[in-house]
């Protein structure tokens, strides 16, 4: 018997109407199908292009590891998954690159995706950047002449995911490819390899709602543990559904 998963939420109720508000997760119809389509289309694309090394962008494309995953499972069953790294792209923005608006902009940033919040003077040096860069994912540096794909859900201006590839290039990774959803805003500094979705689709940023088990900071170029114990009772269910959609769409094929 396969074992309920399923997490219990804190009891909340309306100070007015004594009603019991509901906090837990969903997807609608369409959402579910979109969130297959993206773990599919990118696990497919992996495989067919021979990716060893995935590197996902922090905080909201989080999540698709898990229908990966999940989805390698089921159709790749005797095949290694690939190797699987998370960024966080505050941790990358450079105090001398950037003017203090910009770095003020990510703060507000910060408060609207409900992140930490940090004063812009925790962001630090190119030189200490890249010293955590090399300290932090020293497994992945060893496949440096490999090629890299880089995932992000959504591509506006490219100034989150700009400094990301920059430091990629500027250690050593000379093939790397950027994959997203959808494809890159016009005028964008960084332009999509792959894509996952007609452009015509959609334009939702976070396809799988906001991913609450980390939080980004200016301070590191890993996300940190969210302790907030609502919040990670959310994104752990987040996961739950994630890998149900799989399932029942493998089925379903």
């Amino acid at each position: 018997m396969e074992r309920d998963n399923r997490v219990n939420f804190p009891e909340v109720y309306d100070i007015f109407s004594r009603e019991k508000m509901d906090f837990s997760p969903s997807f609608s119809e369409s959402e579910k199908k979109e969130i297959f389509e993206i773990c599919s289309r990118l696990s497919e694309l992996i495989h067919e292009k021979g990716f060893r090394n995935l590197v996902i962008v922090d905080r909201s494309s989080r999540p698709v590891f898990v229908g990966i995953k999940e989805y390698w499972k089921i159709k790749y069953p005797s095949e290694p998954l690939p190797n699987i790294y998370f960024v966080n792209p505050k941790g990358f923005k450079a105090a001398e690159k950037h003017t203090k608006r910009e770095l003020e902009i990510a703060g507000a940033r910060a408060r609207f995706a409900e992140d930490e919040v940090e004063e812009i003077d925790s962001a630090r040096t190119t030189e200490v950047i890249l010293e955590d860069f090399l300290d932090t994912y020293k497994k992945l540096l060893v496949d440096r002449e490999k090629p890299l794909l880089v995932f992000d859900s959504c591509i506006h201006s490219g100034a989150t995911l700009k400094p990301v590839i920059d430091i990629f290039h500027q250690v050593g990774f000379d093939n790397v490819s950027i994959c997203s959803v959808r494809p890159s805003d016009i005028g964008s500094s960084v332009e999509s390899d792959f894509t996952l979705i007609d452009e015509r689709s959609g334009d939702r940023c976070c396809p799988f709602g906001r991913d609450l088990l980390i939080n980004k900071t200016f301070t590191s170029v890993s996300s940190k543990r969210n302790t907030n114990n609502v919040d990670r009772i959310k994104a752990i269910e987040i996961r739950r559904l994630i890998k149900e959609i799989i399932r029942e769409g493998t089925r379903e094929e």
